[in-house]
């Protein structure tokens, strides 16, 4: 390939080399960065998630004061999306105004804006010729975190024991290490499996696509330990977009069939072993694992075979296509009719109880029980809040403590498991049409890109456009909106579907040849240079917030009471909206004697999160040492009428 402009005014032979080589460069950065952020527990705590966007918003910064941002021609696709997204995160940080907790209404803006980052950052780095090495780098990210899963699995003591595993029994059967949700890790993988077959089809060397198709066998088998019924929908329909977006689609569907074949007798190998499946061995069992190698390795000579053969010269009619299309949703149908849908529907509504496994196999019972769960109440929770506030909602952040105070099981959960009624509620009708947006116009602008791109473009396309809807099906069922690691692949995959490198002339230099006058973009680069900036400190703000609160605790735990009190301070100056530095500040003052300090500080908390039910009940504690019964009685009953169903109120009396 001719070396792009980006490389002019190197010498020729360094410029040469430096095209040559910088799409393995660009592949193994972003592999790396994918299984970064997934070992680090999903990247999902405050602390992760916001240093990883103070990071994505300086390298939007600096990419663009580095020129990467002027282009010879503005794709309307992207800039549409941004705008959208940018639109979704202006109305969350204001609902800040109405939201019971503005810190939390906050937290969500700042998620939101990690993506928006995320979004502008990758259109701005991609380039034309580097589209398949972002797809590579981002499918074998994630098959390394499937590789560490299934080790710390198949060999148990060379791996660190998860927490939590008294508090959730079913982390010792279904497998979620190293991102700490099961649901998670399968959701993960399941959008690796279109990124990993659209690299295996258009790889540029035989042992490259083998290599790249062998790795489905791996995800299927970590999909199937985590017994997610997400991530095998998630994956169905990954798999259907990709073999109905790519231009080759009879080579794809062969391939594709081909390498789940290969999945099928990982997951066969699997369930013949419960031991492995459910987590019941405690030392290593290398005949597994010897076995689930060799699947891949024969999954991927079979691919490579496969993609050598010439195709044909003339590829089936359409009506054949058609046929076996058709042929596929009457099956679909039938398995639904045999499925029997209307008990399903009823289990899915029932109330969830402890799963029943006669055999010990809790992973293959959990895959064929139709338990929502608890889904089903979630879900009625969230459409109750946005009766309650139909067009703004109640803002953003807002579900955990209207569940607590309004839901119907005695469990504690942050999120809705569905983005778009917790959305919903949150933020109204007004909310989810703004997240809805961006998706909608990146659909148009790829269905449209991907109507002018032919052979390895769009085959490269459509796996990013798959995982894509992947994820969107995902982000329906489950909380993988808050989960970052999943979310950040998916507004990458995004950006590489719609950015504007993709399937339009190569990136320019401020000084490249017919690159426009530098007065007519500078008021446009400074403001965005601006824009960002304001983003990395929104983003930065809570981080240190964070570190601020967790200095404190640790100066409580030793002992020095003037530090921690010092520290809850600096947090209180850091987000003087916010109600958990004021909580700190009230807990270390208690602990110190300083009741008087306490008082204040639980007030000033109170103020700002009414609705959280623990300030209210540490107000209660705080009013009893003081002497002061009744307004320990009243914080006391407000706690308890915020989270009544709450283990600490059973059986109480106010």
């Amino acid at each position: 390939m001719a070396v792009e402009q980006e490389t002019a005014g190197l010498p020729v032979p360094l410029a040469a080399r430096v095209a040559g080589r910088s799409p393995w460069l660009v592949s193994l950065a972003v592999c790396g960065l994918t299984f970064w952020l997934a070992y680090d527990q999903g990247s999902y705590d405050v602390p992760s998630r916001n240093a990883v966007a103070v990071v994505v918003w300086w390298s939007v910064i600096v990419a663009a004061a580095a020129g990467l941002a002027v282009r010879s021609r503005a794709a309307t696709g992207a800039v549409a999306t941004a705008g959208a997204l940018a639109a979704l995160a202006l109305w969350t940080l204001a609902s800040t105004v109405w939201a019971p907790s503005a810190e939390d209404a906050f937290s969500e803006f700042d998620r939101v804006a990690l993506y928006l980052g995320v979004f502008v950052l990758v259109c701005l780095l991609v380039r034309r010729s580097h589209v398949e090495a972002w797809c590579s780098g981002l499918g074998v990210g994630i098959l390394a975190v499937a590789v560490v899963a299934l080790g710390s699995r198949l060999y148990p003591g060379a791996f660190p024991k998860q927490a939590g595993i008294s508090i959730l029994p079913p982390l010792v059967a279904r497998l979620s290490y190293p991102l700490g949700y099961w649901n998670g890790l399968g959701i993960l993988c399941a959008l690796g499996i279109p990124l990993l077959v659209a690299c295996a089809a258009t790889g540029s060397r035989a042992a490259a696509r083998g290599a790249y198709a062998g790795g489905v066998p791996l995800l299927c088998a970590t999909i199937y330990l985590t017994s997610s019924r997400g991530a095998f929908a998630s994956a169905a329909c990954a798999v259907a977009a990709f073999v109905i977006l790519t231009g080759r689609r009879w080579r794809a569907l062969g391939l594709t069939l081909l390498a789940l074949a290969g999945g099928g007798v990982s997951v066969a190998l699997l369930a013949h072993n419960p031991a492995v499946a459910n987590g019941g061995i405690s030392s290593a069992d290398t005949t597994v694992a010897l076995a689930l190698a060799g699947i891949a390795l024969l999954t991927g000579a079979a691919c490579g075979a496969l993609l050598v053969v010439p195709a044909p010269r003339r590829p089936p009619p359409p009506v054949v296509g058609w046929g076996l299309a058709a042929a596929v949703v009457v099956a679909v149908l039938l398995a639904v009719a045999v499925a029997h849908p209307a008990s399903r529907l009823h289990a899915f509504e029932r109330p969830p109880t402890a799963l029943a496994t006669p055999h010990g196999d809790y992973v293959k019972a959990h895959l064929l029980s139709g338990s929502g769960s608890g889904r089903w109440q979630f879900w009625q929770a969230a459409v109750a809040e946005f009766r309650s506030s139909r067009v703004h909602g109640r803002g953003a952040g807002s579900f955990a403590e209207w569940w607590a105070a309004h839901g119907t099981l005695a469990t504690s959960i942050q999120d809705a498991h569905s983005l778009y009624l917790e959305t919903l509620g949150e933020l109204g009708l007004v909310g989810l049409l703004l997240l809805l947006g961006p998706f909608a116009l990146a659909a148009v602008a790829g269905v449209r890109r991907l109507r002018h791109l032919s052979g390895s473009e769009r085959t490269v396309a459509a796996g990013a456009a798959a995982a894509v809807c992947g994820y969107l099906v995902a982000a329906g069922v489950d909380w993988m909106w808050e989960l970052t690691a999943v979310s950040v692949v998916a507004f990458a995959a995004l950006a590489l579907l719609v950015a504007p490198a993709v399937g339009g002339p190569a990136l320019r230099t401020l000084r490249g040849p017919g690159a426009p006058r530098r007065s007519r973009r500078t008021p446009v680069l400074a403001v965005a240079v601006l824009a960002a900036w304001l983003a990395a400190c929104a983003e930065a703000l809570p981080l240190l917030t964070q570190l601020q609160i967790g200095a404190s605790q640790a100066a409580a735990r030793g002992g020095r009471t003037a530090a921690a009190v010092s520290d809850a301070r600096s947090a209180v100056r850091l987000q003087p909206w916010a109600s958990s530095p004021y909580l700190q500040l009230a807990l270390v003052s208690e602990a110190s004697g300083n009741l008087p300090a306490a008082q204040a500080a639980i007030g000033r908390a109170i103020h700002r999160d009414p609705s959280s039910w623990s300030v209210w009940l540490v107000a209660a504690r705080i009013a009893t040492k003081q002497g002061d019964l009744a307004a320990a009685r009243r914080g006391l009953a407000r706690a308890k009428s915020l989270n009544p169903r709450s283990p600490l109120f059973a059986g109480g009396r106010d």
